[in-house]
């Protein structure tokens, strides 16, 4: 146990010691105090969160000699979803992957391209609808894999350049709508058929294949009937509003590789707004002199949380909103600080047991407003100011009873302010050896203290129980 000693002024000649623990914790991912490996999942991941969860688009088709850009490439993209409990590892490991026939380019969002050199001889040697297939395996940062798929389609090579090309008709262009989902399985879906005629025999035929676009897939069989699907809770959807659309071009091709391209209308929709939810610290107080950083401003903080059903809109509009005594600025994360002016006034006016009250409202970004209130207190007018000392013992254990040595922490950090349980402001003791501290000249109020310790590795343990200091 350490002690911990409460403040002393010019008021308070003795001292009251109060017995506490201070306990260290690492603010990174390893405890260092603890010292406990957690259980692993195929030796890396902490079963604590499990491995990444992968969905999305891990496919892909691309025919021989379609290449609508004339690259001399065989192109497919497409987009992986990641989801992982584990902090920080919801991501992909960014790089090129080689396969057998082409090269896969990975972002980190899972966003992938995929391109095969058209002149391989064992792409141009395949006959009309063989395949090939390129299975190229990606990782997530946590060392998850998974693979994407890609077919390659051969198409009919005319014998001495004499190919007639298809003459391809049909529907070719069709329109989903946001929210417009009868079977209710979260699909945009509209369906066609396509026509074909050829007048080299053997050939008025399509390659049946599902074909990636922007937004959604293509499946087309062999006769042209084809069926496009997007999901509906994409957030380019989503975000969609009546009168504006999103296009996706997608191209089929024919036994000989005559090709044409289908376009589907994305349309969107108004919704009804779905207000925000908004909870958390919205009130707080502030005393006329109460100035710890003497700034002359009184200073207080919180943070508003916001749910929101409606997609892309749990978040705050970051502003600056003006109050009839103070300010309040207010970022998307719904974390906020107020600042009164200490010299007006209406603030220096006030007696002790008097006070004033500042609203100010702020807003959700779908328009959801929500007020701070914010109580000013007056006190008595005194030049009475006092020194406040704190003292304490050096932690010698840490919490799973291991030794820790002087030699092991870099010094403290003190954080107080007028309100117990909100310490807007700190002081950093950058000595190891330090066991007491005097802040100097304070007005009075009633002030709260806590003090951290931190090691030479740069964490930094929990708060130690409060004390407090009235002037």
């Amino acid at each position: 146990m350490s002690r911990f000693y409460l403040p002393k002024s010019s008021f308070a000649p003795y001292l009251v010691t109060l017995f506490m623990t201070i306990q260290l914790s690492a603010c990174v991912t390893e405890d260092f105090f603890t010292a406990i490996t957690p259980e692993v999942d195929s030796g890396t991941n902490p079963v604590i969160g499990g491995s990444a969860v992968i969905s999305g688009i891990g496919t892909g088709s691309i025919v021989e000699d379609v290449d609508p850009d004339g690259d001399n490439l065989l192109e497919v993209s497409g987009k992986l979803d990641i989801s992982d409990d584990d902090a920080g590892e919801a991501a992909f490991i960014a790089k090129k992957i080689i396969g057998n026939y082409g090269d896969l380019d990975i972002d980190s969002d899972g966003n992938w391209d995929y391109a095969a050199d058209n002149d391989q001889t064992v792409i141009q040697e395949l006959d009309a609808n063989a395949t090939l297939t390129d299975t190229l395996t990606v990782s997530t940062v946590d060392g998850t894999t998974s693979t994407v798929a890609i077919t390659i389609i051969g198409v009919i090579d005319s014998a001495g350049g004499s190919n007639s090309a298809a003459v391809i008709s049909g529907a070719d262009n069709s329109s989903v709508t946001e929210d417009v989902d009868p079977d209710n399985d979260n699909l945009l879906e509209t369906n066609g058929k396509l026509n074909i005629i050829d007048s080299d025999a053997g050939e008025a035929a399509f390659i049946a294949t599902t074909i990636n676009g922007n937004y959604g897939g293509l499946a087309i069989d062999a006769a042209g009937n084809w069926t496009y699907a997007a999901g509906n809770n994409q957030t380019v959807i989503q975000n969609l509003n009546a009168g504006a659309v999103l296009s996706d071009k997608l191209t089929v091709s024919s036994l000989d590789g005559t090709t044409h391209l289908v376009t589907i209308t994305i349309m969107g929709v108004d919704e009804p707004n779905n207000p925000a939810v908004i909870t958390g610290a919205d009130s707080g107080s502030v005393t006329e002199d109460i100035d710890p950083d003497s700034d002359n401003l009184l200073e207080i903080n919180g943070k508003l949380n916001i749910t929101d059903s409606d997609a892309g809109e749990a978040a705050f509009i970051a502003a600056t909103v003006n109050g009839n005594y103070g300010s309040l600025v207010i970022n998307a994360a719904g974390n906020w600080t107020y600042a009164a002016s200490n010299n007006q006034s209406a603030i220096q006016n006030l007696n002790t047991g008097a006070s004033l009250s500042d609203y100010l409202t702020v807003s959700s970004l779908d328009g959801t407003s929500h007020s701070v209130s914010i109580a000013i207190f007056g006190a008595d007018e005194t030049n009475t100011t006092a020194d406040i000392s704190l003292s304490w013992v050096a932690p010698v254990e840490r919490e799973d009873n291991a030794i820790i040595s002087l030699s092991e922490i870099a010094g403290y950090k003190i954080y107080y302010g007028s309100t117990q349980g909100q310490y807007p402001e700190s002081i950093a003791v950058n000595d190891g050896s330090a066991v007491d501290y005097t802040f100097q000249n304070f007005a009075a109020g009633t002030y709260y203290f806590v003090v951290t310790t931190i090691d030479t590795a740069g964490r930094e343990s929990d708060y130690s129980t409060v004390v407090a200091f009235t002037i």
